[in-house]
């Protein structure tokens, strides 16, 4: 991430969190209804601070192991989770994952993301179904889910990273 001073950073990191926030909020049902903006704002603050720390250790470590990945999605989803937000592994996977990608497309990682964004997008691609239709990441509560469509994802994609495989889905839209 070196590649630029400190305000064209900060900016692009900040333009980043936009477009992410967006994609893991989007027709999420994060906020309930009749919660007013002052809340609302807070949370995406303090989400938008603890997201960063994240990213901080990301910078810094050698290879996001799947590992890891999991244990910050699970750590986003205990410290936000709760009776006044719905900030589920869908969610957070979605926010982690998304912002992984767009670090990784402008070479500010050191290694490709182990997984992609779960979205219906993906979900589809990789002919994932419960009960007969496409699952809704908007609702995925559990971490084993994730690792389950994860696995799924793997056998699909064969050989080649969940990652680039994703990007070539994403842009083949």
């Amino acid at each position: 991430m070196r590649r630029y001073s400190s305000i064209k950073t900060d900016f692009l990191k900040n333009e980043l969190w936009i477009l992410s926030w967006g994609g893991a909020s989007q027709r999420a049902n994060i906020f309930p209804n009749g919660i007013d903006e002052k809340d609302r704002r807070a949370f995406r603050i303090e989400i938008k601070k603890t997201i960063f720390k994240i990213f901080d250790e990301f910078d810094t470590t050698e290879k996001i192991s799947e590992d890891l990945l999991v244990e910050k999605i699970l750590h986003l989803v205990k410290k936000f989770n709760n009776q006044k937000f719905n900030f589920n592994v869908g969610h957070s996977q979605k926010l982690i994952t998304l912002l992984l990608k767009y670090y990784w497309c402008l070479g500010w990682l050191n290694n490709e993301p182990p997984h992609c964004p779960l979205d219906r997008i993906v979900l589809t691609e990789a002919n994932i179904k419960e009960d007969g239709k496409t699952p809704s990441w908007t609702k995925m509560d559990s971490i084993e889910e994730y690792k389950k469509y994860i696995q799924k994802i793997k056998k699909v994609v064969g050989s080649k990273s969940i990652a680039l495989w994703e990007l070539e889905v994403f842009n083949r839209r």
